[in-house]
């Protein structure tokens, strides 16, 4: 399914976590007609819904494109999230870094914990191609809020974000068209927030 996902994102005609990346943001409502029917077709080959023109999308200059799905239903999410047996739970400001796969509780006055669990790309590319770098956030027992997610492969200045208002539970997949600038193994990035409180997961891409 991710062959097709990053073929659909190669028909293309022509705050993130590289500051100099250079960002042009899309407001709310703002993608176009062709890009929403683009990010729909992706995202239902995902099990998804398309969310990426509700909130507010960012891209680097690097960024080709970039698409934001409500999954739903959280059988449809990548396995490596739900299986993963080296999650890290961080409590008390103490954290270990053993995959790419974090989990963050986050702690509220009389609201119990909140769970932010976080997926970076792991990929394996052919340097000078495009490619879809695409990472997953979960957000478990959250109040109402404004989340942030964001995707990134900085040494090829490629990243996006979406942010938008969640009411709940909410799982997302981002994926970002990227190019391989950098011809050996490069980190990944993915970050989650929660108005103020936010997590970070890392990956590795492996351009060849």
């Amino acid at each position: 399914m991710k062959k097709l996902f990053t073929i659909a994102l190669c028909t293309l005609s022509g705050l993130i976590f590289a500051e100099n990346m250079g960002v042009r943001v899309i407001q709310p409502g703002g993608q176009t007609h062709e890009a929403n029917i683009r990010h729909q077709k992706m995202c239902e080959e995902m099990g998804g819904v398309d969310v990426t023109n509700e909130g507010t999308s960012t891209l680097s200059t690097g960024a080709i494109d970039g698409v934001v799905c409500d999954m739903k239903d959280k059988k449809n999410i990548d396995k490596k999230v739900l299986n993963n047996k080296e999650s890290i739970v961080y409590r008390q400001g103490e954290s270990y870094n053993l995959s790419s796969s974090n989990q963050k509780i986050i702690r509220f006055n009389n609201l119990g914990a909140a769970i932010m669990h976080l997926l970076a790309p792991e990929e394996t590319v052919k340097y000078g191609t495009n490619f879809t770098a695409m990472g997953v956030a979960q957000y478990s027992d959250f109040p109402a809020g404004v989340i942030l997610s964001e995707v990134a492969v900085p040494v090829d200045q490629c990243a996006f974000g979406n942010q938008r208002s969640i009411n709940g539970d909410a799982q997302v997949q981002l994926a970002v068209l990227c190019q391989a600038k950098i011809q050996e193994s490069v980190q990944s990035h993915m970050k989650g927030c929660w108005n103020s409180q936010c997590n970070y997961a890392y990956g590795v891409i492996q351009q060849y």
